[in-house]
């Protein structure tokens, strides 16, 4: 039988915490302290979880000030919330499936040796031969776009310039969702097998967006 592991908890008085303090001052700005005592494993995920809980206490924060920032007094329909809530889904789904790349990496893929390493990758996202999805206000791009000799291939640019101004990120999951033009298959899997299938596809989706 797998014995069961013991972690200890021990609450800190005032004068034992102001001692913890004095040796870690990170934590002065904590309202309590807390001791645990467990395996080195169990430590680093109880600091993943703290660090989670953290996070999403201030996201949570975050989109509470954004809701809430009209001068009326006005939120947004719960419905509205509700087709974020999905999209934001759907772009985590997109973010942990499709690896993406900082403009460093797209010089480094592309065999640049430009001083400005963002440079090939804002030249090329400005030409429109890139996909660009922002993530924490940070261009990223879709590592799958990029052929193996590190540049974008060329039916990239033209599904770009078929979805027109619509956003990027609303190109990015179109391009990741299965397709009834493709017999149900995804674009990003087609890029290079079946890119004139891929375009017609792309063209038949803004279509039907239009109508």
């Amino acid at each position: 039988m797998k014995e069961v592991e013991t972690v200890g908890v021990a609450e800190l008085s005032g004068q034992e915490r102001e001692r913890l303090v004095s040796a870690h001052p990170e934590i002065r700005q904590g309202e309590s302290a807390l001791v645990i005592s467990a395996s080195r494993p169990l430590l680093s995920a109880i600091r993943d979880f703290a660090r989670r809980v953290a996070w999403e206490e201030e996201q949570s924060e975050r989109v509470l000030e954004t809701l809430t920032a009209d001068a009326e007094g006005r939120v947004l329909d719960e419905s509205r919330v509700l087709q974020l809530q999905r999209q934001a889904e759907a772009r985590e789904r997109f973010l942990r499936e499709f690896p993406t790349l900082g403009s460093r990496e797209v010089a480094e893929l592309s065999g640049s040796t430009a001083s400005n390493t963002a440079a090939q990758a804002s030249r090329w996202k400005a030409a429109g031969k890139i996909l660009a999805v922002t993530v924490g206000r940070v261009d990223r791009y879709p590592a799958f776009q990029f052929g193996d000799d590190g540049r974008p291939l060329p039916i990239i640019a033209e599904v770009i310039r078929t979805f027109g101004d619509r956003s990027p990120w609303a190109l990015a999951l179109w391009l990741v969702s299965h397709s009834g033009w493709l017999d149900g298959e995804r674009p990003v899997d087609l890029l290079t097998s079946r890119p004139a299938d891929v375009l017609e596809a792309a063209r038949r989706a803004v279509e039907r967006l239009d109508t």
